[in-house]
């Protein structure tokens, strides 16, 4: 089967390996094309080599669906070669005309990684993994002599935070690839003015997704979530966040609230939604109705558009500095498949001026679940807070040995 390719230089440079490499590192910033080139590559081996196995991997399986199994099924359809009866839902399976078997799994699934050895691996967002992670993937690799034309291989593609991977670049079977935006024609100019006002703004951020180096993110705007791996069986309250976007994500989250703490599940991240498209995936998600939806007061038309298909959308209180202040003060709650939660919350921090002075504004890059859940807490809870508060100091007026009647002896 030929399949005609609209590819950039990194298809061809993670086709063209020497003889003794085993690992190839695609270190690069946002928005270079790493992931579209290695789903290219995998179908490419996949159709040239009857009957190999290849495994996409994350370190945590339900990230996939959000992710790039989505990407890798698009793909196929957008080609023309995809098969609804030879993709399995359940065992996160696509087998091409060939034989080809692509699978999609998570570390957190080691009997699927156990069961095979793998002709081509495949980590994205490799910085997830720890190096005992890669250590165990590496005994996963194919080790007969069937293909003697395909070597067996592991691929990672990651932004480039710091982590132990950058303890391996130039090693013995190792190729790194380095690119950025400017290594794919098909990134639009919006995006591209977007990274560079980083330079301005954070120069940690903009080395890691700008230029594609090693760096970290300073001047965080929140201490790290916190991770668990279930949540409570009912809440208090449940309320919704929507932050709009086009050619950026949209983002749309579920909190639940319960004394006072916060739980937060991914929804929906994604490009290309106009308003309808978004009622539609409210209606396949089966948001409930009668859920306060807190989303971006500044498309009132679209909120209202929303309010019409039956939905509790309100506009919420942008107000950046009480905002941030207020969701300080909770204690915030995680899982390991908020892929886009997590990722952008770890990088949410705080703009420096020309001078280099820390600000009390974030950078406006990867902000879109940080904004929408300190719109939904802030402007529903905000509130509450200080009618508690009142209530406190009602009842401290009221008792003879309270701290604030001392202070009037």
């Amino acid at each position: 089967m030929e399949i005609e390719f609209n590819v950039t230089t990194l298809f061809d440079d993670n086709l063209d390996l020497d003889k003794g490499t085993d690992l190839i590192i695609n270190r690069g910033g946002a928005g270079s094309g790493k992931s579209h080139a290695l789903i290219q590559v995998l179908l490419k081996r996949g159709l040239e080599n009857k009957g190999i196995k290849i495994l996409v991997l994350r370190k945590v399986g339900a990230s996939l669906k959000k992710s790039v199994e989505m990407q890798f099924l698009q793909y196929l359809k957008d080609v023309g070669i995809f098969d609804e009866r030879n993709w399995s839902i359940v065992y996160k399976k696509y087998i091409l005309p060939n034989g080809t078997e692509i699978h999609f799994a998570g570390l957190d699934d080691r009997q699927k990684l156990k069961s095979s050895e793998w002709n081509i691996i495949w980590l994205e967002e490799a910085n997830e993994f720890s190096r005992a992670d890669y250590n165990f993937i590496r005994t996963r690799k194919y080790r007969g002599d069937k293909y003697p034309d395909l070597k067996a291989v592991i691929y990672m593609s990651f932004n480039p935070e710091q982590c132990w991977i950058e303890g391996i670049e130039g090693k013995k079977g190792v190729k790194v690839i380095h690119s950025t935006y400017k290594d794919n024609p098909f990134v639009n100019q919006e995006y591209k003015d977007t990274l560079e006002s980083l330079k301005d703004e954070d120069l940690a951020l903009y080395s890691i997704f700008a230029l594609g180096l090693y760096s970290r993110p300073e001047n965080m705007v929140y201490r790290p979530l916190i991770v668990l791996k279930n949540y409570p069986d009912r809440y208090n309250q449940e309320i919704y966040w929507v932050d709009f976007g086009f050619n950026n994500p949209s983002a749309v989250g579920h909190i639940g609230e319960k004394d006072q703490e916060f739980y937060l599940t991914e929804l929906l991240y994604q490009t290309k939604l106009t308003n309808g498209d978004l009622i539609d995936m409210f209606k396949e998600m089966k948001l409930d109705k009668t859920f306060p939806m807190y989303c971006d007061s500044a498309e009132p038309n679209r909120i209202e558009e929303i309010r019409r298909a039956g939905y509790n959308a309100f506009p919420s209180d942008k107000s950046v500095k009480d905002g941030i202040d207020f969701v300080k003060r909770k204690k915030i709650y995680t899982l390991d498949s908020n892929i886009h939660i997590n990722k952008e919350w770890a990088g949410y921090s705080y703009k420096k001026d020309k001078q280099g002075n820390v600000t009390d504004e974030p950078v406006k890059f990867n902000d879109h679940n940080p904004d929408g859940i300190r719109y939904a807490i802030f402007t529903h809870y905000k509130d509450k807070d200080r009618a508690s508060i009142r209530e406190i100091l009602k009842e401290n007026e009221s008792t003879p040995n309270s701290l604030a009647s001392q202070a009037d002896w």
